[in-house]
């Protein structure tokens, strides 16, 4: 091989070897840049294409979904016609709530709707819309509320709480009477509050307190001799509907008799209960639980 044919090819290799050296670092480089691209193109876990990231206060869409065909469910149907595993369901998902608070916010909701519904079908006027969503609303929103309503309003919320935090039978003769000056039926509220079990007249409870109180009384004085019981005692044993001569007169009797060994103690005050004025029975719980109250 002659020499210019030898500068031929050792300039060829030259020129191969560089470009090949250039063509690897850009090829290095491209891959470099397209996996970056592709990482930033990459949704993080849980996000799918198309949909913007979710924040950590938001409910899963399995439990959004499930809480929607609740409610759907609910707003078909006339609350009184609600199944037992759909007021449970809801009870899940407002546990704060009673079935009547959910049944009544339910029933204004499907009212709202019929009234939109009616507005698109041409069968009210968009006026008589806006009256009919102004009476629905709450007093404190409604926007030519006097304050003469809203007090009215704020006044039978505080009898409804106060109707809440007692069962019927401790509703004192005010709030009975308070409930009657806010338009509603005593019975009515008892039973939608608390249920048939809860009635205000419950004879049964009304004998169960009384008794109580009286054997409290009894068995304090028992205790002691009549000449030792105290001024309270006295006005105890006379607001449980005894007279205080004729108990101090049987429970020394029968004080004698338990030293004597003819009864037990426990027999004693037992017969005692029994043989005692039954004037209270004509003395209700109320009345004594109002000469008790300080």
């Amino acid at each position: 091989m002659s020499s210019i044919e030898k500068q031929t090819v050792c300039t060829h290799s030259i020129f191969i070897e560089f470009f090949g050296a250039d063509l690897r670092g850009k090829t290095l480089l491209y891959s470099l840049l397209f996996a970056i691209i592709s990482l930033c193109l990459t949704p993080s876990p849980g996000i799918s294409r198309g949909e913007p990231p979710r924040s950590k206060d938001q409910k899963p869409l399995k439990e959004e979904s499930f809480e929607k065909a609740i409610w759907n469910e609910a707003m078909a149907q006339d609350p009184d016609k609600w199944s037992d595993e759909l007021k449970n369901n809801l009870l899940r998902l407002k546990p704060d709530s009673t079935i009547e608070e959910l049944a009544e916010g339910i029933r204004t909701r499907q009212l709202h709707a019929k009234i939109h519904e009616s507005v698109k079908k041409g069968e009210m006027s968009r006026e008589e819309a806006k009256k009919q969503l102004d009476r629905l609303s709450p007093p404190t929103k409604r926007p030519n509320n006097t304050d003469k309503n809203y007090e009215i309003e704020k006044f039978r919320n505080g009898v409804l709480a106060r109707a809440k935090m007692q069962i019927p039978a401790d509703w004192s003769d005010e709030l009975k009477a308070a409930i009657v000056r806010a338009g509603w039926d005593v019975e009515e509220i008892a039973k939608k509050f608390h249920g048939n079990k809860s009635k205000i007249n419950d004879e049964k409870l009304e004998r169960e307190k009384k008794q109580k109180y009286r054997k409290g009384v009894l068995t304090r004085a028992a205790a002691q001799s009549p000449d030792e019981w105290s001024d309270e005692l006295m006005d105890a044993i006379k607001k449980a509907g005894w007279s205080v001569k004729e108990l101090a007169a049987k429970i020394s009797k029968h004080q004698e008799e338990t030293r004597g060994g003819i009864r037990s103690k426990s027999t004693n005050l037992s017969l005692l209960m029994l043989e005692l004025d039954t004037a209270v029975e004509n003395h209700s719980w109320g009345q004594i639980k109002k000469e008790i109250a300080p």
